[in-house]
């Protein structure tokens, strides 16, 4: 019978000389592909810490290591098949991306085109939309990059992301893309495998630690710095692989330290550790994923006569459940957040925390059936070419779905014309518009020109960048008698000096310095204006390190350091203005006044705008607002109340003259209204 031919190969007598050559250099050639029932034990253990944070973040902290420990499994796994086949000669890529298809897209199809349906009756078009474009990025392994450029200020809870987690399985993806031609490569070449990947492991390690302060978005969802996670289980199948009976015979001569059952309780304990002890507001993965990363590498080590291998984690009832892990990854957090959604917010959403655990009894029933009934007869039943292009079709299709409603704009004619129109303000937003970057000795700002030199500074946060759409009205309405505008601000910052701030917030520390600098150095500027969301850091710090609250010292150093700011910059001649806080409240946002009722179903939304708006007097913040006016007429600056003009004597009103949303949110006003009707930032334009 002839030899097949394989495509890792440019001929048969070729891979038969390598792998004679390599298995001469290996001691010993190799070993069989054995089961292990403890490493699916360490799968159920890494999926049941995951579906533990997302259910119950404050019991386990830190179970999103079980996606590290996913990494280390998948490496190890995956990397075992690929180089035990190129020790035999009969490696092929073509083999294994149809083995990773099988593997990987029955379930997610089934999730997707689950998500699909839902949303289609129970997401507002905005939320669908929304939903759409993770459809796309999910079926196209690409979630992790529309995830950290959708991280931002105003971006939508990840609660409210039914697909989000579709990030880790998009990077593992990505390293299949990779790793299959860099081992296939260094076999060829009779490279050192181990120093390869340990070169390319420490190289991704580097770029997570270095980069992890800067910019710690990026680290966590990009590729390069979570490869290595899948190196250190690559690494480790390469030794155990071909140099198991060597290790043997060291954990022999080293005595218990190396022996497997010490190795097997050590790891379990990293993590352990690492379930309770770290928490979502560390710099991760940085310096602590090691943790959870030697932990795994440590018990997939061990062996299945490891202590904790043998008898915790090769007992019949986590061994299924980490054969159904990977679906119950994929079922427990979209379960979750449509709950999350269809049950919205408030004391309704506490009254879920009971019926989380039939959520997750339900996603493991749910788990069970899609690898019972799906994920084993596809993957381990006839590999019929029919079977691979139903699957390949089946995702491409949801790609076209996900693009077609993304395009669509959620299919916003679900929905009746009185609530599209209500749910079009929701996150409607302008800023930064037509303006363009300006530098000034390193720092950065947005700058609006009229034909005037004389120029107004805008300092502040988001509830600073809501005004400038009436700013671009203004200039564009009329240029000669209208000031140029400068914006020195960002999401989030409270605007004042020597202030520090959470991760994820670090362009707010010298915020405040710069717009000083740039009021100092820029002589044309001769008006200033300050806003902010001024209630909520004086009340709770919002985004620092601070635990400001009235009648604290940290309160009357914030006040004192306003203060001193607001002298600063009537010293240097500049007409300063401060505005207070607009009104907020839920009540306030177009998204209260969209309701949805699923016991309705088809027919699920309904409007309650005869419910919106809030009662003046509930306003909480007006001892703050009291001690913002009297030390800004103390510095000399002009103080504007917006609630003067937004509400009456009672009440302040959620929609306008013409029954259209003035807010974006609850904390923000809509472009288009503030476009009209914030006339009172006009004086400081003028």
């Amino acid at each position: 019978m002839p030899r097949k031919f394989h495509a890792s190969c440019f001929s048969q007598s070729f891979c038969n000389d390598r792998t004679r050559h390599h298995a001469k250099q290996l001691s010993p050639p190799g070993i069989p592909l054995e089961y292990r029932p403890d490493i699916d034990g360490l799968r159920a253990i890494a999926v049941l810490a995951v579906v533990g944070f997302h259910a119950f973040p404050g019991r386990l902290p830190g179970g999103f290591i079980g996606v590290d420990v996913f990494f280390v499994i998948s490496g190890y796994l995956i990397s075992r098949i690929i180089l035990q086949k190129l020790h035999e000669g009969r490696f092929s890529f073509l083999d294994f991306y149809a083995h990773r298809i099988r593997r990987i897209f029955p379930a997610l199809i089934v999730v997707l085109a689950f998500s699909g349906a839902v949303g289609w009756f129970f997401l507002l078009p905005h939320e669908y939309q929304q939903l759409g474009k993770h459809m796309l990025a999910g079926a196209g392994f690409v979630e992790n990059f529309v995830l950290f450029w959708e991280a931002g200020y105003f971006d939508v809870v990840s609660e409210l992301k039914p697909l989000m987690h579709l990030w880790s399985l998009s990077i593992e993806e990505q390293f299949y893309l990779l790793h299959p031609l860099i081992l296939w490569g260094a076999w060829r070449l009779r490279a050192n495998i181990p120093a390869v990947l340990l070169v390319l492991l420490l190289f991704s390690f580097g770029y997570n630690v270095f980069g992890i302060t800067g910019n710690p978005e990026r680290v966590f969802f990009f590729p390069q710095s979570r490869f290595w996670e899948l190196w250190a289980g690559a690494l480790l199948a390469y030794l155990d692989l071909f140099h198991r009976k060597r290790l043997l015979r060291t954990r022999g001569k080293s005595g218990f330290l190396l022996h497997h059952s010490f190795l097997s309780l050590s790891g379990s304990l990293l993590i352990l550790a690492s379930i309770f002890i770290l928490h979502r507001e560390l710099y991760f993965p940085g310096w602590w994923a090691p943790l959870p990363v030697m932990g795994a590498f440590l018990l997939i080590l061990a062996g299945p006569k490891g202590w904790v291998n043998k008898n915790l984690l090769s007992q019949k009832p986590v061994v299924f459940i980490g054969l159904i892990s990977y679906p119950l990854y994929l079922w427990h957090w979209t379960l979750l957040s449509f709950s999350r959604i269809l049950i919205e917010v408030g004391e309704m959403w506490t009254f879920i925390q009971m019926a989380r655990v039939v959520i997750i009894l339900c996603s493991i029933f749910l788990a069970w059936l899609t690898w019972r009934y799906l994920e084993r007869p596809i993957r381990f039943g006839r590999k019929t070419k029919t079977r691979m292009a139903l699957l390949i079709g089946g995702m491409i299709t949801l790609l076209g779905m996900g693009f077609l409603i993304e395009k669509q704009e959620g299919f916003k004619t679900r929905v009746d014309e009185n609530l599209a129109r209500i749910v079009r303000a929701y996150k409607e937003w302008e800023y930064p518009g037509k303006m363009r970057t300006g530098k000034l000795d390193g720092i950065s700002y947005h700058l609006l020109s009229s034909t005037r030199h004389a120029t107004t500074l805008f300092i502040g946060d988001s509830n600073m960048e809501q005004y400038y759409s009436r700013v671009e009205e203004l200039i564009l309405a009329d240029p000669e008698n209208t000031n140029s505008a400068i914006f020195k601000t960002g999401p989030g910052c409270f605007p004042i000096m020597e202030m520090t701030y959470d991760k994820g917030f670090q362009h707010c520390n010298t915020l405040a310095a710069d717009a000083l600098q740039l009021a100092r150095d820029l002589p044309q500027v001769e008006s200033v204006v300050i806003a902010a969301l001024w209630h909520q850091y004086l009340k709770t710090g919002l985004y620092t390190t601070k635990n400001i609250a009235p009648g604290t010292p940290d309160y009357q150093n914030a006040l004192q350091q306003l203060s001193n700011y607001l002298k600063a910059l009537v010293a240097i001649k500049k007409k300063v203005w401060v505005i207070l806080t607009i009104p907020t409240g839920e009540k306030l946002s177009p998204a209260y006044m969209a309701e949805r009722s699923p016991k309705n179903f088809p027919r699920v939304f309904r409007t309650r705008k005869q419910e919106s708006g809030i009662e003046r007097k509930s306003l909480d913040y007006d001892r703050i607002h009291a001690d913002l006016a009297r030390i800004a007429h103390e510095a000399g600056a002009t103080v504007i109340d917006p609630a003067k003009f937004l509400c009456n004597e009672k009440r302040c009103e959620a929609l306008d003259e013409n029954g259209a949303p003035m807010y974006r949110d609850e904390e923000h006003l809509r472009p288009s209204f503030v476009r009209r009707r914030a006339v009172f930032i006009d004086p400081a334009l003028r």
